[in-house]
């Protein structure tokens, strides 16, 4: 094995000595029959770009091939007219050598500029390199030529100019060009990722018009020349196609613009001799076109990989590397189905990151990451602190069967640190065949997987509609905490009428409470008022609610709209006597009098028959406050339990306003309430008018008030106010 990586170590060597010495050797025929056509050294010249490149791609070991290559190139094809010793072969080629292996090793070990370029600093490094470096070398390598007779000591700053030209425009043009087609293919080390595969996105047909917008430019600024028009027409001309080429596509299209240019530029002069335009001059325009283009170039990649860069961070969770939350959702809007989605969240990760430490807790989730990614997912995706998702396009086992297999990479400890940390799990499935609807088995997957975790956590749960309403309830419990705090809760107003006149004249409006929730919109008292009423946040609630309507009672007063406003009270509140003193501070705060509020009770507190239930009613009495029993005939409430209560209106429920039209027996039962209430001095009040017959009916039968859609919608207190003081009064 040993001789023959040898072996294959020898050979790779002698081939890329003959392949440098070949290159070397004939694109130096090239250019000295190219000067010899005008009697002069060649304006380009790439042995010192070959050698530049050989050392810094393959090592400068290879450094001496320049000198064998200067020495060879006489012995092979000896040059014609007069004989040059071979000592001027050997120390022009030594000088050569050194100056640009020299280059070479100080751009490539010291300060580390990568060619091809990373980046702007790495293309401004090496355009400066390559403009002083072929100045500095001109010096005593003309100075050689000079001395060994080849050239006249009178022509040595021209000299130099044509040295310094050719050797600049080499290794501009040729070097990024290997570079960036041969390097990727002879040396991987060289060429970095964020250069191998994150180049800037180039557009062909865009590409290909703007070489040919190079290639005329170049053509109708060499035209221009012998017409006098301008003496350097193609410095502008070749400029603004090579800039167009580097910002549209990067270096990817800068270097081989340069290329193209030059080839252009150089066969026009040979096959149509300009003497307006010398040689040197002409090049001297690729140049600064080039560097230009160089520059800009490695700005363009720079800046697309920073965007690139940035848009991955965007999408994938920097803790982990796996791809979060956003990124999911842009899978799974793609993905084909059938697809089953995986959620999993750690049981009580907070008491790791507290019990442990935070580093420990952080370690946990990318051992979780990386274990995860042998569970055979479509794709993987860290979604939020503790909560990974597992996707599964088209599975060959069903889904309970595939969660206790995601399940099951948790039955052994993690690493984590400090500790060995066992995790448990709660996941959550939900899966579809439909396209259609992807978009919501991130949700579904979400809520099963809540379900699991409020079960006690280790668990599973399958998504279903069922399951959804109850997770909605408990998810609305704890949303309903920060609901107050950050003002969803809102007072709608429905308008109360005194029938006793004739006609309808409004006297005052229920508040009824809504929840603008941030994400459902405007939720009803149904979805969660029961709900409301198990916790003890119905106290604060409650609180509000009668601070909100007195504060809007004072308002309507300001206005002159002289309304009671009529409050419900939570089951827990009408068992407190405390209430009262709550309704009196607000009131007196609004500095109202006591009859603009009316207080609600169900009868179904009412009829719970507790003595709390008197008592609050009676302080509220005392304070006077006016007490209304609600819902009346929806409990179990006794005729002695209405008259021990200090009640002063009697809402008659709407399901018997509702039958009354119909139903006879139903129409006797609101004659009989209404009787009682006479009888007890109670003043009574219809519930869910929705029509003209049963608002005459009620009226007919001696009902007092009456409330309902056919007179009034629930409303905000602004439109109420509009409403009320367009129409003040409907007629009966």
């Amino acid at each position: 094995m040993l001789v023959r990586s040898s072996m294959i170590s020898v050979l790779r060597t002698a081939a890329i000595s003959a392949a440098y010495l070949v290159a070397w050797i004939g694109l130096d025929l090239l250019a000295t029959s190219y000067g010899h056509d005008r009697g002069a050294l060649s304006p380009w010249y790439f042995g010192a770009a070959l050698t530049f490149y050989l050392v810094y791609t393959f090592g400068v070991r290879y450094a001496g091939l320049a000198v064998v290559a200067e020495v060879l190139r006489p012995l092979l094809l000896p040059p014609s007219g007069a004989h040059t010793s071979l000592l001027f072969y050997v120390l022009f080629g030594t000088i050569a050598a050194i100056g640009y292996a020299a280059t070479a090793w100080f751009l490539r070990d010291v300060v580390r500029a990568r060619v091809p370029f990373a980046g702007f600093r790495d293309a401004s490094l090496y355009c400066a390199a390559v403009t002083w470096v072929p100045l500095a070398l001109s010096l005593p390598l003309v100075a050689l030529v000079c001395a060994f007779g080849r050239a006249p000591w009178a022509q040595y700053f021209s000299q130099v100019a044509t040295f310094w030209v050719g050797d600049c425009v080499g290794l501009i043009v040729a070097v990024p060009a290997l570079a960036l087609y041969l390097t990727p293919r002879v040396a991987q080390s060289l060429v970095s990722p964020q250069v191998r595969d994150h180049a800037t996105p180039i557009k062909p047909v865009l590409s290909a018009w703007l070489f040919v917008f190079l290639v005329g430019a170049i053509a109708l600024g060499y035209a221009a020349v012998p017409l006098g028009i301008t003496n350097d027409p193609l410095l502008f001309l070749t400029f603004v196609p090579l800039m167009m080429l580097a910002a549209s596509g990067g270096l990817r299209l800068a270097i081989p613009g340069i290329l193209v240019a030059d080839a252009v530029t150089t066969a026009l002069n040979a096959l149509v001799p300009n003497a307006m335009l010398h040689p040197v001059s002409l090049q001297s325009y690729i140049i600064v076109s080039a560097m230009a283009s160089i520059l800009i170039g490695a700005i363009v990649d720079a800046r697309y990989r920073k965007e690139r860069k940035n848009r991955l961070l965007a999408a994938m969770d920097p803790l982990t590397g796996l791809p979060n939350r956003e990124s999911l959702e842009h899978w799974i809007a793609n993905a084909p189905t059938p697809l089953t989605l995986v959620m999993l969240d750690v049981d009580r990760f907070r008491l790791t990151n507290e019990g442990v430490s935070r580093e420990a807790g952080n370690t946990l989730l990318r051992a979780i990451a990386e274990r995860l990614q042998n569970v055979g997912a479509t794709y993987l995706a860290h979604v939020s602190a503790d909560e990974f998702v597992c996707a599964f396009v088209n599975p060959e086992i069903d889904r309970m069967a595939l969660a206790k297999r995601v399940a099951g990479y948790f039955e052994q400890p993690f690493d984590a640190r400090e500790a060995h940390v066992y995790a448990s799990v709660s996941l959550g499935v939900a899966e579809t065949i439909d396209p259609g609807e992807r978009n919501q088995l991130l949700r579904q997957a979400s809520i099963a997987m809540y379900r699991a975790k409020h079960g006690g956590g280790g668990r599973i749960a399958v998504y279903s509609d069922e399951l959804a309403e109850s997770v909605q309830s408990v998810s609305l419990a704890s949303e309903l905490f920060s609901a107050l705090h950050d003002g969803e809760l809102e007072l709608f107003y429905q308008p109360i009428f005194d029938l006793d006149q004739g006609d309808c004249r409004c006297i005052g409006a229920e508040a009824l409470l809504r929840w603008n929730h941030p994400r459902l919109g405007l939720i009803g008292p149904a979805q969660f008022l029961d709900l409301l009423e198990t916790l003890t946040l119905a106290d604060r609630v409650g609180a509000w609610v009668i601070e909100e309507a007195a504060r809007q009672a004072s308002a309507w007063n300001d206005r002159g709209l002289e309304l009671q406003v009529w409050i419900n009270l939570f089951p827990r509140q009408a068992l407190d006597r405390e209430v009262a003193t709550l309704i009196s501070r607000a009131l007196d705060r609004y500095d109202l009098p006591a009859d603009r509020i009316v207080v609600e009770v169900t009868e179904r507190v009412v009829a719970s028959d507790e003595a709390e239930v008197a008592d609050a009613i009676h302080a509220l009495a005392q304070r006077g406050l006016r007490t209304a029993i609600d819902d009346f005939g929806t409990g179990h409430s006794s005729l002695a339990r209405l008259r021990d209560i200090s009640a002063h209106i009697l809402k008659i429920d709407r399901t018997f306003i509702h039958d009354s039209e119909m139903n006879a027996k139903a129409r006797s039962m609101v004659q009989a309430v209404l009787t009682i209430a006479s009888e007890l001095q109670i003043v009574p009040l219809a519930e869910g008018i929705e029509n003209r017959g049963q608002l005459e009916l009620v009226r007919t039968l001696g009902c007092r008030l009456a409330q309902g859609y056919y007179l009034g919608l629930p409303m905000r207190a602004n439109e109420l106010q509009a409403w009320l003081e367009e129409v003040s009064a409907i007629a009966g």
